[in-house]
Protein backbone atom coordinates (compact mmCIF):
# COMPACT_ATOMS: atom_id res chain seq x y z
CA UNK A 1 0.00 0.00 0.00
CA UNK A 2 1.30 3.58 -0.92
CA UNK A 3 1.98 5.94 2.12
CA UNK A 4 -0.26 8.65 2.83
CA UNK A 5 0.21 12.31 3.44
CA UNK A 6 -2.48 14.10 5.80
CA UNK A 7 -1.94 18.08 6.23
CA UNK A 8 -3.17 19.57 9.41
CA UNK A 9 -2.82 23.29 10.60
CA UNK A 10 -1.57 23.69 14.24
CA UNK A 11 -0.65 27.70 15.27
CA UNK A 12 -1.43 28.27 11.92
CA UNK A 13 1.30 26.30 10.58
CA UNK A 14 0.84 23.31 8.26
CA UNK A 15 2.68 20.09 9.14
CA UNK A 16 2.58 16.98 6.85
CA UNK A 17 2.42 13.49 8.84
CA UNK A 18 3.68 10.74 6.75
CA UNK A 19 1.04 7.77 7.28
CA UNK A 20 3.06 4.08 6.89
CA UNK A 21 0.69 1.45 5.27
CA UNK A 22 2.97 -1.52 7.10
CA UNK A 23 4.98 -1.88 10.25
CA UNK A 24 6.23 0.49 12.99
CA UNK A 25 7.53 4.25 11.94
CA UNK A 26 10.50 4.73 14.20
CA UNK A 27 12.68 7.73 14.29
CA UNK A 28 14.51 7.09 11.27
CA UNK A 29 12.85 4.58 9.69
CA UNK A 30 10.58 1.60 9.65
CA UNK A 31 10.98 -1.18 12.42
CA UNK A 32 8.83 -4.38 11.47
CA UNK A 33 10.26 -8.53 12.45
CA UNK A 34 8.99 -11.84 10.91
CA UNK A 35 9.18 -15.22 12.37
CA UNK A 36 9.10 -18.66 10.67
CA UNK A 37 8.47 -22.09 11.93
CA UNK A 38 9.24 -25.22 11.00
CA UNK A 39 8.49 -28.99 12.72
CA UNK A 40 10.96 -31.55 11.92
CA UNK A 41 11.96 -29.48 8.50
CA UNK A 42 8.71 -28.98 7.29
CA UNK A 43 6.94 -25.67 7.16
CA UNK A 44 3.80 -27.01 8.38
CA UNK A 45 1.39 -23.81 8.74
CA UNK A 46 -1.48 -25.93 8.06
CA UNK A 47 -2.73 -29.08 9.41
CA UNK A 48 -2.46 -32.09 9.58
CA UNK A 49 1.43 -30.94 9.18
CA UNK A 50 4.18 -33.80 8.81
CA UNK A 51 3.12 -37.26 10.92
CA UNK A 52 5.56 -38.07 13.65
CA UNK A 53 5.47 -41.54 15.13
CA UNK A 54 4.15 -41.11 19.00
CA UNK A 55 7.32 -41.30 20.98
CA UNK A 56 9.50 -39.86 18.15
CA UNK A 57 11.80 -36.51 18.87
CA UNK A 58 10.08 -33.77 17.29
CA UNK A 59 12.43 -30.18 16.31
CA UNK A 60 10.85 -27.17 16.00
CA UNK A 61 13.19 -24.40 13.96
CA UNK A 62 12.38 -20.74 15.01
CA UNK A 63 13.80 -18.29 11.89
CA UNK A 64 13.71 -14.47 12.90
CA UNK A 65 14.21 -11.77 10.51
CA UNK A 66 14.82 -8.06 10.94
CA UNK A 67 12.60 -7.29 7.91
CA UNK A 68 12.20 -3.59 9.00
CA UNK A 69 15.02 -0.70 8.39
CA UNK A 70 15.80 0.20 12.03
CA UNK A 71 17.95 -1.95 14.37
CA UNK A 72 16.32 -4.11 16.97
CA UNK A 73 17.59 -5.11 20.57
CA UNK A 74 15.98 -8.12 23.19
CA UNK A 75 14.72 -10.21 20.77
CA UNK A 76 12.50 -12.53 22.69
CA UNK A 77 10.96 -16.13 21.39
CA UNK A 78 8.82 -17.96 22.86
CA UNK A 79 6.15 -20.71 22.54
CA UNK A 80 2.52 -21.00 23.29
CA UNK A 81 2.72 -24.99 24.41
CA UNK A 82 5.79 -24.61 27.00
CA UNK A 83 8.34 -25.58 25.34
CA UNK A 84 11.91 -24.32 26.14
CA UNK A 85 13.49 -22.17 23.14
CA UNK A 86 16.87 -21.11 22.82
CA UNK A 87 19.18 -19.78 20.15
CA UNK A 88 21.56 -21.81 18.38
CA UNK A 89 24.16 -18.83 19.14
CA UNK A 90 24.22 -15.46 21.52
CA UNK A 91 21.86 -12.83 19.94
CA UNK A 92 21.92 -8.90 20.77
CA UNK A 93 20.36 -7.71 18.08
CA UNK A 94 19.48 -7.65 14.84
CA UNK A 95 20.28 -4.89 12.44
CA UNK A 96 17.87 -4.46 9.48
CA UNK A 97 18.34 -7.56 7.07
CA UNK A 98 19.79 -9.66 9.50
CA UNK A 99 18.57 -13.21 11.06
CA UNK A 100 18.63 -15.25 14.17
CA UNK A 101 18.03 -19.30 14.22
CA UNK A 102 16.37 -20.45 17.72
CA UNK A 103 15.10 -24.48 18.11
CA UNK A 104 13.15 -26.40 20.54
CA UNK A 105 12.67 -30.05 20.91
CA UNK A 106 9.89 -32.21 22.37
CA UNK A 107 8.51 -35.77 22.22
CA UNK A 108 5.85 -36.64 19.19
CA UNK A 109 2.33 -37.35 21.41
CA UNK A 110 -0.77 -38.90 19.53
CA UNK A 111 -2.79 -37.32 17.11
CA UNK A 112 -3.17 -33.58 15.96
CA UNK A 113 -0.81 -31.09 17.79
CA UNK A 114 -0.19 -27.47 16.82
CA UNK A 115 1.69 -24.69 18.51
CA UNK A 116 2.33 -21.01 17.69
CA UNK A 117 5.97 -19.24 17.98
CA UNK A 118 6.08 -15.45 18.82
CA UNK A 119 8.82 -12.91 18.81
CA UNK A 120 8.97 -9.55 20.61
CA UNK A 121 11.57 -7.27 19.97
CA UNK A 122 12.36 -3.04 20.79
CA UNK A 123 13.70 -0.48 19.18
CA UNK A 124 14.04 2.95 19.62
CA UNK A 125 10.62 4.36 20.48
CA UNK A 126 8.39 0.99 20.82
CA UNK A 127 8.17 -2.77 20.39
CA UNK A 128 7.33 -5.17 17.15
CA UNK A 129 6.04 -8.38 17.30
CA UNK A 130 4.96 -11.56 15.27
CA UNK A 131 4.05 -15.57 15.41
CA UNK A 132 3.81 -18.10 13.36
CA UNK A 133 2.02 -21.53 13.88
CA UNK A 134 3.28 -25.02 13.09
CA UNK A 135 1.90 -28.78 13.03
CA UNK A 136 2.73 -32.57 13.29
CA UNK A 137 0.40 -35.38 13.51
CA UNK A 138 1.58 -37.97 16.37
CA UNK A 139 0.93 -41.29 14.38
CA UNK A 140 -0.22 -43.93 16.62
CA UNK A 141 -0.95 -47.24 14.51
CA UNK A 142 -2.35 -50.05 16.68
CA UNK A 143 -4.30 -52.89 15.85
CA UNK A 144 -6.74 -54.95 17.55
CA UNK A 145 -7.70 -59.83 16.82
CA UNK A 146 -10.91 -60.74 18.43
CA UNK A 147 -11.52 -64.57 18.15
CA UNK A 148 -14.28 -66.42 19.40
CA UNK A 149 -15.27 -70.28 19.27
CA UNK A 150 -18.62 -70.87 17.95
CA UNK A 151 -19.67 -67.63 19.09
CA UNK A 152 -18.04 -67.64 22.52
CA UNK A 153 -14.87 -65.82 23.08
CA UNK A 154 -13.38 -68.40 25.13
CA UNK A 155 -9.91 -66.72 26.41
CA UNK A 156 -10.20 -68.90 29.07
CA UNK A 157 -10.45 -72.61 29.44
CA UNK A 158 -13.01 -72.57 31.55
CA UNK A 159 -14.66 -70.54 29.23
CA UNK A 160 -14.45 -73.29 26.53
CA UNK A 161 -17.95 -74.28 24.29
CA UNK A 162 -18.27 -77.92 24.43
CA UNK A 163 -17.96 -79.49 21.33
CA UNK A 164 -19.17 -83.34 20.68
CA UNK A 165 -15.81 -84.79 18.64
CA UNK A 166 -16.43 -84.91 15.01
CA UNK A 167 -18.35 -81.93 15.05
CA UNK A 168 -17.96 -78.72 13.28
CA UNK A 169 -16.28 -76.09 14.58
CA UNK A 170 -16.34 -72.41 13.56
CA UNK A 171 -14.01 -69.48 14.71
CA UNK A 172 -15.18 -66.56 14.47
CA UNK A 173 -12.27 -63.52 13.93
CA UNK A 174 -12.83 -59.80 13.58
CA UNK A 175 -9.87 -57.29 13.09
CA UNK A 176 -10.16 -53.68 14.18
CA UNK A 177 -7.84 -50.68 13.00
CA UNK A 178 -7.46 -49.18 16.56
CA UNK A 179 -4.86 -46.79 15.77
CA UNK A 180 -5.41 -43.53 13.90
CA UNK A 181 -3.63 -43.73 10.86
CA UNK A 182 -4.70 -46.22 8.13
CA UNK A 183 -3.21 -49.48 8.03
CA UNK A 184 -1.28 -51.89 4.76
CA UNK A 185 -0.92 -55.18 4.31
CA UNK A 186 -2.99 -56.70 6.70
CA UNK A 187 -3.09 -60.37 7.24
CA UNK A 188 -4.43 -62.84 9.88
CA UNK A 189 -2.74 -66.48 11.18
CA UNK A 190 -4.04 -69.11 12.84
CA UNK A 191 -0.76 -71.07 14.75
CA UNK A 192 -3.00 -74.44 14.45
CA UNK A 193 -4.72 -73.18 11.09
CA UNK A 194 -2.46 -72.22 8.71
CA UNK A 195 -0.39 -68.43 7.65
CA UNK A 196 -2.12 -66.10 6.45
CA UNK A 197 -5.68 -67.27 6.80
CA UNK A 198 -7.20 -64.08 5.21
CA UNK A 199 -5.84 -60.90 3.20
CA UNK A 200 -7.33 -57.86 4.61
CA UNK A 201 -5.44 -55.60 2.83
CA UNK A 202 -5.82 -51.88 3.89
CA UNK A 203 -7.41 -50.96 6.78
CA UNK A 204 -8.64 -47.76 7.51
CA UNK A 205 -9.22 -45.78 10.76
CA UNK A 206 -12.16 -47.39 12.77
CA UNK A 207 -12.83 -49.73 10.71
CA UNK A 208 -13.31 -53.55 11.19
CA UNK A 209 -13.62 -56.37 8.99
CA UNK A 210 -14.96 -60.06 10.03
CA UNK A 211 -14.66 -63.35 8.91
CA UNK A 212 -15.78 -67.13 9.64
CA UNK A 213 -12.84 -70.06 9.26
CA UNK A 214 -15.27 -73.30 9.96
CA UNK A 215 -13.72 -76.81 10.67
CA UNK A 216 -16.23 -79.10 8.98
CA UNK A 217 -16.60 -82.11 11.28
CA UNK A 218 -13.26 -82.06 13.08
CA UNK A 219 -13.86 -81.41 17.04
CA UNK A 220 -11.43 -83.13 18.49
CA UNK A 221 -11.48 -85.05 21.91
CA UNK A 222 -10.47 -82.53 25.34
CA UNK A 223 -9.19 -79.07 25.59
CA UNK A 224 -8.57 -77.30 22.18
CA UNK A 225 -6.31 -74.33 21.99
CA UNK A 226 -5.76 -72.27 19.59
CA UNK A 227 -4.42 -68.27 18.64
CA UNK A 228 -5.54 -65.83 15.97
CA UNK A 229 -2.47 -63.49 15.02
CA UNK A 230 -3.20 -60.01 12.88
CA UNK A 231 0.34 -57.38 11.55
CA UNK A 232 -0.50 -54.76 9.84
CA UNK A 233 1.93 -51.84 8.75
CA UNK A 234 2.35 -48.07 9.02
CA UNK A 235 4.91 -46.61 7.09
CA UNK A 236 7.11 -49.45 7.27
CA UNK A 237 6.47 -49.96 10.88
CA UNK A 238 5.05 -53.76 11.93
CA UNK A 239 2.11 -53.47 14.63
CA UNK A 240 0.06 -56.91 15.53
CA UNK A 241 -2.32 -58.27 18.26
CA UNK A 242 -3.23 -61.97 18.97
CA UNK A 243 -6.19 -63.60 20.74
CA UNK A 244 -6.34 -67.29 22.22
CA UNK A 245 -9.69 -69.05 22.03
CA UNK A 246 -10.69 -72.59 23.19
CA UNK A 247 -13.17 -75.54 23.22
CA UNK A 248 -13.27 -78.96 24.86
CA UNK A 249 -14.17 -81.79 22.88
CA UNK A 250 -16.86 -83.91 24.49
CA UNK A 251 -17.06 -87.70 23.71
CA UNK A 252 -20.41 -88.49 22.13
CA UNK A 253 -21.70 -91.50 23.81
CA UNK A 254 -25.05 -93.48 22.80
CA UNK A 255 -27.88 -93.52 25.38
CA UNK A 256 -30.85 -94.81 25.88
CA UNK A 257 -33.94 -93.76 27.59
CA UNK A 258 -36.17 -96.18 28.63
CA UNK A 259 -34.48 -99.25 27.28
CA UNK A 260 -36.63 -101.33 25.64
CA UNK A 261 -39.15 -99.00 25.04
CA UNK A 262 -40.68 -96.45 22.65
CA UNK A 263 -41.59 -93.19 22.56
CA UNK A 264 -39.78 -92.92 25.88
CA UNK A 265 -43.29 -91.55 27.61
CA UNK A 266 -42.54 -89.84 30.85
CA UNK A 267 -45.79 -89.17 33.06
CA UNK A 268 -43.70 -85.48 35.23
CA UNK A 269 -46.50 -86.43 37.94
CA UNK A 270 -45.12 -89.55 38.44
CA UNK A 271 -43.13 -90.39 41.96
CA UNK A 272 -41.07 -92.94 40.22
CA UNK A 273 -37.89 -93.23 38.23
CA UNK A 274 -36.71 -92.86 34.87
CA UNK A 275 -33.91 -95.83 33.94
CA UNK A 276 -31.47 -94.37 31.30
CA UNK A 277 -28.81 -96.43 30.16
CA UNK A 278 -24.79 -95.78 28.98
CA UNK A 279 -24.83 -98.30 25.90
CA UNK A 280 -21.26 -99.68 25.48
CA UNK A 281 -20.19 -99.81 21.79
CA UNK A 282 -16.98 -100.63 19.76
CA UNK A 283 -15.44 -97.56 20.27
CA UNK A 284 -16.87 -97.23 23.65
CA UNK A 285 -16.75 -98.90 27.35
CA UNK A 286 -19.57 -97.87 29.11
CA UNK A 287 -17.44 -98.55 32.53
CA UNK A 288 -14.74 -96.20 32.25
CA UNK A 289 -17.76 -93.64 33.15
CA UNK A 290 -17.62 -92.09 36.72
CA UNK A 291 -21.07 -93.06 37.93
CA UNK A 292 -21.22 -90.43 40.46
CA UNK A 293 -20.51 -87.21 37.35
CA UNK A 294 -23.17 -88.25 35.62
CA UNK A 295 -25.79 -85.94 35.28
CA UNK A 296 -29.68 -86.56 33.23
CA UNK A 297 -31.92 -83.59 32.45
CA UNK A 298 -30.79 -81.76 35.74
CA UNK A 299 -31.05 -84.61 37.85
CA UNK A 300 -28.13 -86.73 40.12
CA UNK A 301 -29.09 -90.51 39.64
CA UNK A 302 -30.41 -92.43 42.67
CA UNK A 303 -28.47 -95.32 41.84
CA UNK A 304 -27.01 -97.44 39.01
CA UNK A 305 -26.00 -100.96 38.03
CA UNK A 306 -23.95 -102.78 34.82
CA UNK A 307 -26.83 -104.76 32.75
CA UNK A 308 -25.89 -105.59 29.16
CA UNK A 309 -29.73 -104.24 28.75
CA UNK A 310 -29.16 -104.24 24.55
CA UNK A 311 -28.49 -108.04 24.86
CA UNK A 312 -24.87 -107.48 22.32
CA UNK A 313 -22.60 -109.08 24.80
CA UNK A 314 -21.17 -105.96 26.45
CA UNK A 315 -21.93 -104.36 30.01
CA UNK A 316 -23.60 -101.26 30.01
CA UNK A 317 -24.12 -98.86 32.84
CA UNK A 318 -27.99 -98.22 33.65
CA UNK A 319 -28.91 -95.39 36.11
CA UNK A 320 -32.32 -94.40 37.76
CA UNK A 321 -33.42 -90.64 37.99
CA UNK A 322 -36.07 -89.68 40.01
CA UNK A 323 -38.48 -87.86 37.77
CA UNK A 324 -39.62 -85.33 39.40
CA UNK A 325 -35.77 -84.32 40.06
CA UNK A 326 -35.39 -83.56 36.64
CA UNK A 327 -36.20 -80.50 34.57
CA UNK A 328 -38.36 -82.06 31.71
CA UNK A 329 -41.09 -80.25 30.31
CA UNK A 330 -44.09 -81.06 27.97
CA UNK A 331 -43.23 -80.30 24.84
CA UNK A 332 -39.66 -81.56 25.16
CA UNK A 333 -38.59 -83.69 22.80
CA UNK A 334 -35.45 -85.00 23.67
CA UNK A 335 -32.93 -85.10 26.77
CA UNK A 336 -29.44 -84.62 27.68
CA UNK A 337 -27.19 -86.88 29.66
CA UNK A 338 -23.35 -85.56 30.83
CA UNK A 339 -21.00 -86.73 33.01
CA UNK A 340 -17.12 -87.75 33.07
CA UNK A 341 -15.34 -90.87 32.54
CA UNK A 342 -12.83 -91.50 35.31
CA UNK A 343 -9.64 -90.17 33.46
CA UNK A 344 -11.64 -86.86 33.30
CA UNK A 345 -12.92 -86.82 29.76
CA UNK A 346 -16.59 -85.36 29.06
CA UNK A 347 -19.28 -87.41 27.73
CA UNK A 348 -22.62 -86.41 26.28
CA UNK A 349 -25.41 -88.27 25.18
CA UNK A 350 -29.13 -87.96 23.96
CA UNK A 351 -32.45 -89.59 23.68
CA UNK A 352 -35.30 -88.88 22.39
CA UNK A 353 -38.37 -88.01 25.21
CA UNK A 354 -42.00 -87.67 24.94
CA UNK A 355 -42.93 -86.15 28.87
CA UNK A 356 -46.69 -85.86 29.97
CA UNK A 357 -48.59 -83.92 32.09
CA UNK A 358 -50.45 -87.32 33.86
CA UNK A 359 -53.79 -87.30 35.10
Amino acid sequence: MRNKQSIITCFGISLILLIMSAGTVAANGEASIDIEKFTNGGNADTAPGPYIAVGDPVVWEYIVINTGSVPLFNIQVSDDQGVTVTATSPVIGLQPGDSARYTATGTAVAGQYANTGTVTADYEGGTVTDSDSSHYFGAAPAIDIEKSTNGQDADLPEDAPEILVGEDVTWTYVVTNTGNVDLTNVAVADDMIGDPIYNVGNLAVGSSVAFDVIAIGDASLGLYTNVGTVTGEYNGEIVTDSDVSHYFGVQSVDIDIKPGSFPNSINLKSNGVIPVAILSTDSFDASTVDPASVMFAGAAPLRWATEDVDKDGDLDLVFHFKVKDTGLAPGDTEAILTGETFDGISIEGTDSVNPLHGD
